[in-house]
């Protein structure tokens, strides 16, 4: 049995049933240079749309559990020799033109659509997800907004349930 300690020399990759034996790739994109080479087929893929997975045994029940580009390198060094990573390929999302979206709120209420609101409208973030950064009145906002408790509730039930 292959030591935990010491990172897999080679893993095998499966996509659409076929597998084949490669080097560990060191960073999400040499995985995804890698798959091109050994899937010909993925070329012509977005490569942000192509994507690694893992299955997971916990106990009786075995789940995927997708790698993100972030985790990748901490990932590699936890696999054993000749663990499966399954390529996938993410649903391609297309969106045309902004007239195309649905009306906000305040539009529909205008126009004479009957919605009913009861919370208030969505506030979209312009800051990138990784940015640390945050204004004094950004975390003041964020120390203020609650969250509710209804969804919170339905969450821990939904989780206690699924384990």
């Amino acid at each position: 049995m292959p030591s935990a300690s010491k990172a897999a020399d080679i893993v095998t990759y499966r996509h659409e049933g076929e597998m084949v034996y490669v080097q560990p790739p060191q960073s999400h994109e040499q995985a995804v240079c890698i798959a091109r080479e050994v899937y010909p087929r993925l070329a012509s893929v977005d490569a942000r749309r192509i994507a690694f997975a893992v299955n997971v045994i916990n106990g009786v029940n075995s789940r995927t559990v997708r790698i993100s580009p972030h985790a990748w390198s901490k990932m590699m060094s936890h696999l054993l020799r000749y663990e499966v990573i399954d390529i996938q390929i993410q649903p391609e999302i297309i969106v045309t033109a902004p007239g195309e979206f649905p009306p906000d709120y305040a539009t529909a209420q205008q126009t004479g659509l009957n919605i009913a609101v009861d919370a208030a409208p969505c506030r979209v973030h312009e800051k990138h997800c990784c940015s640390s950064q945050s204004t004094a009145s950004e975390t003041a906002e964020r120390r203020r907004s609650k969250s509710p408790s209804r969804l919170t509730a339905g969450l821990f039930s939904f989780l206690k349930s699924d384990a």
